[in-house]
């Protein structure tokens, strides 16, 4: 079994809609003792109909992003086929 390893600030990540094919890519940073997930293709920070994600740790914030996407570490990309 794989373990999953967490990604630290600065580090991007590549998240898939559960719901459709769809790929985002973001940035983790952290902001006044939060962190956010930061859309590269925009520079913004991504949302959820209106509200932002954010979390007090990384494992928070990834709790809150595992429920509408699948995580993969940029590294992990390479084993998966990107459209």
């Amino acid at each position: 079994m794989k373990r999953f390893k967490i990604p630290e600030t600065g580090n991007n990540v590549i998240l898939k809609s559960k719901k459709t094919d769809d790929y985002k890519e973001i940035k983790i940073v952290e902001v006044e003792d939060e962190f956010y997930a930061i859309e590269l293709a925009t520079g913004k920070s991504l949302k959820d109909n209106s509200e932002t994600f954010i979390g007090e740790s990384i494992p928070d914030l990834l709790g809150c992003l595992q429920n509408r996407y699948e995580i993969y570490l940029e590294d992990d990309s390479a084993e998966m086929e990107l459209p």
